[in-house]
Order: C-alpha cells, then sequence, then structure tokens
C-alpha cells in the first residue's frame, strides 16, 4: 500500500542517502527515472499577471471620462485598490518562494523506479508505492509503464535493450526486497530501498534533518501582503485619481462646454480656473448664441461675481448695441425708450442711445423745416418745442401739448343789444348777437377748430413726441397769460359788433361783427420767447346771408363758422405749406 512521507522530517542520514539516490551517485539507483520539474511559480506569476491585468482595468474604469462617477474615484474605491495590491503582492511571494524552493531542492525531483518501489518526489512531498503492490510491467519499445492497482507511472528507458530488461528485474527486486524485509536484512534493504534507516548514527555527520528553503517566514509574509497592499494601493489610487483628474480636465476644455465643465466639477475636479473662468465663459457663450440681452441679463443676475467680468460686459454691451440697431430700425422713441426703460439698470450704451433719440428729434426737426409754411418764427420755436420734448418728458407716450381756448370778452354787449332793440326793424329777442357768442356757441366751435389744429398739428410730429391734446378752456382768473405746466397752444378770441344791416325780405336789425384771434405757443417758465399769431376778420350779414338763413342764430353762427374756419386755415398756413 502506497505511503507517503515529508522529505524534511525524515533523519539526515535517510535525507543524504536518497538525494545521493536520486542523482545517481548514490545506492540503491534508481532502475528508471521520469524528472519533474515544478512549475508551481508559473501558474502564481500567472495569477499575479491577471491580478495585475485586471487591477489595470478597474483602475482604467471611468478614467478621464466626464460621464462616470469613477472619474475621480471616491475614496471608498481605495479598499478595492488595496486589496488588488495585497492579492498581486501575495502571489508575487508565492511565485518567488516556489521558485525559490525548486532551486534550493536537494534532491531530484520527479518519478523514480527503485527496488523497493517507486518513488514520487514533489519538493518536500515523497509519495511511496511498494515493489510489492506491481501488478504489471509492460514494454513497448523504449517505454515501460509499471502498474499499481489504480495507478500506472510511465518511463523511458535509455533504449529498447534496457526496456526489456526491467520486467525481469522490477520481478528480482520484488524478491529481493520481500526476503529482506521477512528476515529484517538491514544490510539489503539499504541496497534496495534509498529511504531505508541503517540506524547506526555517523557521529562524525550532522544529525540535525535537512530544513526546508523558506524565502520568508510566515507572519514576515502576512506583513509584507498587507503592507504592501496598503502602500501600493494606496499610491496607485492616488496616481490613478491625479492622472485622471487632469484626463478629465483636458476632456473637458477640448469640449468646452458648459455640460463639460459642469461634468468635471460634478466627478470631483479641483481646478479653480475652471469654475471661476472657464465654466462662466462657456456659459456666456450659450447666453450670446441666443441673441437675446434678456439671456445675457439673466446671465449677469446668476454670476453677481467672477473673473470675467470685462468679458460680459463686451458681451452685453455687444447685445445691447444688436438691440438698439433693432429699435432704430423701428425709427420710433417708443421703440428708444422701451429699449431703455426695459434694461435701465444696465447703462452701457447710454451714450449711442442718446444719439439716436437726438438723431430722431433731428430728423423730426429736419422734417417739420421741409413741411414749414410761411411764418418765420415757427421753425426756430419748433426747435425749441421739440427740445423741450427732448429735456423734459418725452417718454413712452410723448410730450403733452394742450391746445386750449380763451374767450375775451371786450365790448358791452348790452349797448350794442339795446340798439338793436331800438331799431325799427327790431322783431324780437332772437335779433340780439351776444347770446350766439356766450355759453355753449364758443365750446362747440372751440372743439370743432381746436380738433382741426389738434389733428393737422399731430400728422406733423411723431406722438411719441409731441402728444397734442385739447384742453379745457381757459377760466378769466388764470392771468395773462397763464401759467402752464406743459406746452401750451392758447388761442384767445374775441368779438366786435359794428354796423347795423336791415333785412329787406326778412325784417330785422343785423350786426356786423369783428372777429379776433390771437394764437399763443408757451412753453412752461418760458421767459417770453414765444411764438404769436393775431388777425382780425370782419364779417358782414350781408343780404343774401341774411335771405338764406332761417334764423337769426343760424346767421349768426355761418358767420362764426366761417371766420373761426378761415382763422385755423390761416393759422396753419403760417406752420405749414399744406395746411
Amino acid at each position: 500500500m502506497k505511503r507517503q512521507a515529508q522529505f524534511y522530517t525524515l533523519p539526515r542520514a535517510v535525507q543524504h542517502r536518497f538525494v545521493e539516490s536520486t542523482r545517481g551517485v548514490g545506492a540503491p539507483a534508481p532502475m528508471l527515472v521520469k524528472l519533474f520539474r515544478s512549475r508551481a511559480h508559473w501558474s502564481w506569476g500567472a495569477a499575479c499577471v491577471l491580478a495585475l491585468v485586471a487591477w489595470v482595468s478597474f483602475s482604467l474604469l471611468g478614467y478621464g471620462q466626464l460621464d462616470s462617477s469613477l472619474a475621480i474615484a471616491p475614496a471608498g474605491v481605495l479598499v478595492v485598490h488595496v486589496a488588488f495590491a495585497a492579492f498581486v503582492v501575495f502571489c508575487a511571494l508565492k511565485a518567488q518562494s516556489k521558485a525559490w524552493t525548486n532551486r534550493r531542492t536537494p534532491f531530484a525531483t520527479g518519478t523514480f523506479l527503485f527496488p523497493s518501489g517507486v518513488i514520487v518526489s514533489r519538493l518536500s512531498k515523497l509519495t511511496i508505492f511498494p515493489i510489492e503492490d506491481v501488478q504489471d510491467v509492460r514494454v513497448s519499445g523504449a517505454a515501460v509503464d509499471v502498474v499499481f492497482a489504480g495507478q500506472t507511472f510511465s518511463f523511458v528507458a535509455a533504449d529498447a535493450a534496457r526496456a526489456i530488461e526491467v520486467p525481469a528485474l522490477v520481478q528480482e527486486a520484488r524478491t529481493k526486497h520481500r526476503d529482506a524485509k521477512a528476515t529484517n536484512d538491514i544490510r539489503q534493504l539499504l541496497l534496495l530501498d534509498p529511504l531505508q534507516d541503517s540506524g547506526v548514527p555517523n557521529p562524525l555527520a550532522p544529525s540535525e534533518p535537512l530544513a526546508p528553503p523558506v524565502l520568508l517566514a510566515p507572519w514576515a509574509t502576512v506583513l509584507a501582503v498587507l503592507a504592501g497592499g496598503a502602500i501600493l494601493g494606496w499610491a496607485v489610487f492616488w496616481m490613478r485619481n491625479t492622472w485622471s483628474a487632469k484626463a478629465l480636465y483636458a476632456a473637458a476644455v477640448a469640449s468646452d462646454t458648459t455640460a463639460a465643465y459642469r461634468a468635471y466639477l460634478e466627478r470631483g475636479g479641483k481646478r479653480p480656473e475652471v469654475e471661476a473662468i472657464l465654466l462662466p465663459r462657456a456659459e456666456l457663450r450659450e447666453a450670446q448664441a441666443k441673441n437675446s440681452v434678456e439671456a445675457i441679463e439673466a446671465y449677469i443676475k446668476r454670476h453677481a461675481k467672477t473673473r470675467i467680468g470685462p468679458e460680459i460686459t463686451a458681451a452685453h454691451r455687444s447685445a445691447l448695441l444688436a438691440e438698439l440697431e433693432k429699435a432704430k430700425k423701428v425709427g420710433t422713441l417708443t421703440a428708444l425708450n422701451q429699449l431703455e426703460k426695459k434694461h435701465a439698470g444696465y447703462p452701457l450704451i447710454q451714450q449711442e442711445l442718446a444719439a439716436a433719440k437726438q438723431a430722431i428729434f433731428d430728423r423730426v426737426l429736419a422734417n417739420f423745416k421741409n413741411e414749414a409754411g410761411k411764418g418765420t418764427d415757427v421753425v426756430p420755436f419748433v426747435a425749441r418745442l421739440v427740445h423741450f420734448a427732448r429735456l423734459n418728458g418725452a417718454q413712452l407716450d410723448g410730450q403733452k401739448v394742450e391746445i386750449r381756448f380763451q374767450p375775451k370778452y371786450t365790448q358791452n354787449y348790452e349797448h350794442i343789444e339795446d340798439i338793436v332793440q331800438k331799431s325799427p326793424y327790431y322783431t324780437g329777442v332772437p335779433l340780439l348777437p351776444g347770446q350766439y357768442f356766450k355759453g355753449k356757441y364758443p365750446l362747440e366751435r372751440e372743439a370743432r377748430v381746436g380738433k382741426r389744429l389738434k389733428e393737422r398739428l399731430q400728422r406733423a410730429f411723431p406722438s411719441d413726441i409731441l402728444r397734442f391734446e385739447l384742453g379745457k378752456q381757459v377760466g378769466e382768473d388764470e392771468g395773462e397769460p397763464p401759467q402752464v405746466s406743459v406746452p401750451t397752444l392758447l388761442v384767445e378770441h374775441s368779438v366786435t359788433f359794428s354796423g347795423g344791416f336791415v333785412g329787406l325780405r326778412k325784417q330785422g336789425m343785423y350786426m356786423g361783427m369783428t372777429l379776433a384771434y390771437r394764437a399763443t405757443f408757451l412753453l412752461p417758465k418760458d421767459k417770453g420767447e414765444y411764438v404769436q399769431y393775431r388777425i382780425r376778420l370782419w364779417r358782414a350779414p350781408k343780404q343774401e346771408l341774411i335771405d338764406e338763413a332761417k334764423t337769426p342764430e343760424e346767421l349768426y353762427q355761418a358767420l362764426a363758422t366761417d371766420a373761426y374756419d378761415t382763422f385755423a386755415t390761416e393759422y396753419l398756413e403760417h406752420w405749414f405749406k399744406k395746411p
């Protein structure tokens, strides 16, 4: 029955005999030998290389990738690196230990056919199959198979002739070994069995068994694995994260987008210029790409503190100038005012905006000069009026300009009416003229003429610069001239009756009249430098008019209406070539 033994536990003399026998320099010499060289160190070396490959592969997961959470590995991953390092160190030590043992094993390793049986030596382990258990020896050319129960050992003899001799040698050795064991013939056993102890120590030889070759003590191996794993794992973890951070930064810069820079920061990137300069700059480009001042100003609110202030200012100013060009193409003061109001908190284009506004006012004045009428004082006044609007209130709804009327009662109507009443042609109260120039009558005329003046003046000026409106009638208590808070066209009008006209077909006494108008354009806090227009119109109730009128009211209304219309026409001709 087979048995096992540990070489390094054998007596020193037995060890010495076995070493010499395996090397073929001592008795007994093996009949056949199949040498074996352990490859265990290669297996451990391969495991070490595979572990390194796996470690490198793991380290490359997410390396420099903006979309990976492992781009800069968290601290927890350090444990994995330490484990990889420890395993690599362990495999390397094992490979070195096996190679060390291979080189320092004192006996030849392999399978040996001795007269005592087959001995299989693997480093320190010896497996012995007694010669008595051989069941068959098969020879085929130089090949020899020694068969045991459940085990066959194959050898190659030096030549076929030597192989043919083996079965007889085995049979002879089996007989000798059985007999020697039966008689306890130590001398014979020593000649047959390399592991047989003589029992007689050599006083001149060392008595301590040979010790197995050991690269490191177990405790040193454990310490080396732990220390090497910790140091190498931390070093690889640190280097990998450091290099990956550089690659991550390079990838973000190459992409040069807000998404890339945000991903860099989210992955744990620490380069201060990314958050302070590169990310704000990329976000600024995105805001600029929207071609919107609102996008730039929203960006400014989000980046109250930044190191690219000059770039932001330049981008903002460029966007505002683009908006200004759009507003200038509209060609109205309203568009410019809306732009200014909308972006009032960012006075970057005030000079350009002021110049654009001034250009509109200059254009308005130039257009008016082209259509100005015969009044030589009108153009200079309009220049002052437009300048006033420029300085004092031409906002989104324009500078308000009022047209107001003020009736003047310069004549004692009672005296005139007394003359009419004493006339032999007097037929009743409807013939009294004063009543048609008081109360509702002047208000109606003012409203009609005021509307005409307002519409014609408004056509000459954009409503967002000058906005003409009809104001309330000026009262007698408002002064001469009245104090005004906005530019005001004040139209004073009066009527003076004189001359009597007698109706022939229609009996009655009718009065002629002089209608006087004085139109004064007033500016607030003006020093008397206003434009004034005067006209006096005589209107007589001619016989054909008396005959055409159905009533005295209709006659006086027709005369007054004609005078008011004439005033309006003459006044507008003073202002415009085409009233």
